[in-house]
């Protein structure tokens, strides 16, 4: 739900009280819209609306036009922009991802585990972000950073 709070002050709240509950070395999982993922999914649809940013009032509108609902537009986060984030709340030590990729320690794991709406499309991206992911690896990154979703599991050390 973090696409939902407005400001980096709220969002940094939010993690701050999960942080605060959470025993030394415990585990935060975060699933939310992923900002470098191209297309605006979670609120129009449409291709690099949210990295454009056009006023809200007008991606209210754009969102109400093709998904039929009113709600103010989502503010996203990136991989690298939550670790930050994580990294800079009180008490924090250290942050490492628990999983490799979309909660899974594995990309076949992952594959194989894809499930609710829309799994053909989720298919067809995995597909094509698969030799991202190979590339990646090698600098100790995951095809995390680009898939339409963040799916981490974090262990914070305080």
């Amino acid at each position: 739900m973090l696409e939902h709070l407005f400001g980096r002050e709220s969002k940094r709240k939010v993690i701050a009280e999960c942080v605060r509950v959470l025993r030394p070395g415990g585990h935060i999982i975060v699933e939310t819209p992923n900002q470098w993922f191209p297309f605006d999914y979670h609120d129009n649809k449409l291709p690099l609306v949210h990295w454009i940013a056009p006023p809200p009032p007008l991606r209210e509108w754009l969102t109400f036009k093709i998904r039929r609902k009113r709600y103010p537009p989502s503010e996203y986060v990136s991989i690298p922009s939550l670790k930050r984030l994580l990294l800079t709340t009180p008490g924090v030590r250290s942050v490492s991802k628990a999983t490799r990729i979309y909660f899974f320690p594995s990309f076949g794991d992952a594959w194989g585990g894809l499930a609710g709406s829309q799994v053909a499309l989720k298919r067809i991206i995995f597909a094509l972000v698969a030799p991202v992911h190979a590339v990646l690896r090698v600098f100790g990154q995951s095809g995390d950073l680009i898939l339409p979703s963040i799916r981490v599991v974090w262990r914070i050390d305080k």
